[in-house]
């Protein structure tokens, strides 16, 4: 029974307005009681009709809904396909364009020599307007980046690599920074010294869950012998200023250049593996601010191959199962135990 019958419910039925009650005053109430209850049941009936068309009607509104849902999902699926059949013909017309060509020559270029910096999407576009202001348009710039992609790969055995956040993207050439020892003769000291960095902060970020602060990352460095030379507010003064990189020098970084620690993490950042986060509560303190590895550091570390390292480490202290503590469990599944 809805509740709504109540609505007209007469409260003062339930208090005593008179001492006495007479008999025709009984018998009237009594029949209009007769009555009350004819059109209360007429009433009942009127409700449970309305609430059946209602139930109806929700349901009605319910499987309209979802075949609007199914329809707008229909449709997207179909837009994408359409678009991807697009972009493949598009490909297909111009992959062997002779602007298409160069221009990809000169994004190689461009890449290689920016190297190992990130360059900016609207950089690397803008310098291929200069000397092809005819692959300008969103079409051909698509087929560019897709040419380029399978260009680096094939030719030079490198990944690019999209950077996308919300302000900007940026593209760089990548490897994983496990490499094979014939490459040794291709890399300076300075990546050599980068690349320890980033190994070492591997296990940081497992353990912190990849937000590791900056305070803490700064103590454990102190305490292996890397100790920092700037005060609290230059450190301060330097992460929080906009012009963080202007110091450092695209080209000719040596490791005379990395004094610190310090120098360590802004070239990290400048190199696009890491970002900083600010939730300072103390403008005078750093413990609000976080490292946070980018997708950068996330494609080229080889966990597998740090796992292996780890365990292959003459004189180590610890054992297997240690890892599997620290370590995600999928990055031991093909992974070779008798070598270990």
């Amino acid at each position: 029974m809805d509740e709504t019958i109540y609505d007209d419910f007469n409260t003062h039925l339930h208090s005593n307005i008179n001492d006495y009650i007479n008999y025709e005053s009984y018998s009237s109430d009594k029949e209009n009681e007769g009555n009350n209850d004819s059109d209360n049941s007429q009433k009942d009936e009127q409700i449970n009709d309305n609430n059946n068309i209602n139930n109806d009607d929700n349901v009605n509104n319910i499987n309209n809904d979802n075949n609007n849902n199914n329809d707008d999902d229909n449709n997207i699926s179909r837009n994408k396909r359409k678009k991807k059949k697009n972009d493949d013909e598009d490909y297909k017309n111009l992959k062997n364009d002779n602007d298409i060509k160069l221009a990809v020559k000169i994004a190689v270029q461009v890449l290689l020599n920016n190297q190992p910096f990130p360059v900016k999407r609207e950089d690397l576009f803008y310098t291929i307007s200069i000397y092809v202001p005819s692959c300008n348009s969103n079409i051909k710039r698509k087929v560019i980046i897709k040419v380029l992609r399978k260009h680096l790969n094939n030719v030079l055995a490198l990944k690019l690599l999209t950077l996308s956040s919300k302000t900007k993207t940026e593209y760089t050439l990548t490897q994983n920074i496990f490499y094979k020892q014939h490459n040794d003769l291709l890399l300076s000291n300075i990546d050599h010294t980068i690349r320890g960095f980033l190994i070492y902060l591997i296990p940081f970020f497992n353990v912190f869950h990849n937000k590791l602060p900056l305070n803490y990352l700064l103590y454990q460095l102190n305490i292996a012998g890397h100790k920092t030379l700037k005060t609290k507010e230059d450190i301060i003064k330097i992460i929080t200023t906009p012009t963080l990189h202007s110091n450092i020098v695209y080209n000719n970084i040596s490791c005379n250049d990395i004094n610190e620690p310090l120098d360590l993490i802004i070239y990290a950042k400048k190199l696009s593996y890491i970002e900083f986060s600010n939730e300072q509560y103390d403008e005078n303190s750093i413990d609000g601010f976080y490292i946070i590895p980018t997708l950068r550091f996330q494609y080229e570390i080889n966990m597998k191959a740090y796992i292996n390292q780890l365990m292959n480490m003459p004189h180590k202290k610890y054992q297997l199962k240690d890892m599997y503590v620290l370590f995600d469990e999928k990055y031991f599944v093909d992974i070779n135990y008798d070598n270990l």
